[in-house]
């Protein structure tokens, strides 16, 4: 099927490839009207500007710590470098969520079960931010130089990457914590035995 140039297969017409495979979400041209009831509409608004308040906070909370440098809580390098840590991995997570939000809308596969995932994401991928400076500071990871942390513009690109590819992250975590740990093995209950 060919629609304003672009050739489709059968497989991306059933499939939810993100734009630019199908940059008209599978939809008929002239086809402008929502696919969604007024109660998911509701939602996805509430979802939207609840992300877009926290990605607009971002860059307003950096340039107050930028302001208020001379006071003495802003002043403390500690403070600063794991605020950025955080800010910047929210800020990363942030992004994805919006980006998988306006994805999902437009594909036409937003649901209501994958909110709190949504929701959470930016807050997760701060934490998991913090922790990976607080990681790399300390030299368990010795990824980058820890001197390189004492650049705040480093320590929010750290924590962007590693906020806006948490779940990526998380699976690296997982794998470091298999090799440091051990893998465990199944309890006796999950064989049947009591």
């Amino acid at each position: 099927m060919k629609q304003l140039g672009f050739a489709m297969s059968n497989d991306s017409e059933n499939s939810p490839g993100f734009a630019p495979l199908d940059p008209i979400d599978g939809r008929d041209l002239g086809n402008w009207k929502t696919r969604y009831p007024k109660e998911a509409q509701k939602t996805i608004i509430l979802e939207a500007i609840y992300l877009g308040l926290i990605f607009l906070f971002i860059p307003i909370i950096l340039m107050l710590f930028i302001i208020l440098k001379d006071y003495q809580f802003f002043d403390n390098l500690i403070v600063r470098k794991y605020s950025f840590a955080w800010l910047g991995g929210t800020f990363g997570g942030v992004l994805f969520s919006l980006k998988w939000l306006y994805h999902s809308v437009a594909k036409n596969i937003w649901n209501e079960d994958r909110r709190l995932w949504r929701l959470f994401t930016p807050h997760l991928s701060g934490g998991f931010s913090f922790a990976m400076v607080v990681l790399i500071s300390s030299n368990l990871i010795n990824v980058f130089n820890p001197e390189a942390l004492n650049r705040l513009g480093t320590i929010f690109g750290i924590g962007f990457l590693t906020g806006y590819f948490s779940d990526y992250a998380v699976g690296k975590f997982t794998d470091v914590a298999k090799t440091l740990f051990g893998v465990s093995q199944k309890s006796d209950s999950s064989k049947g035995i009591k």
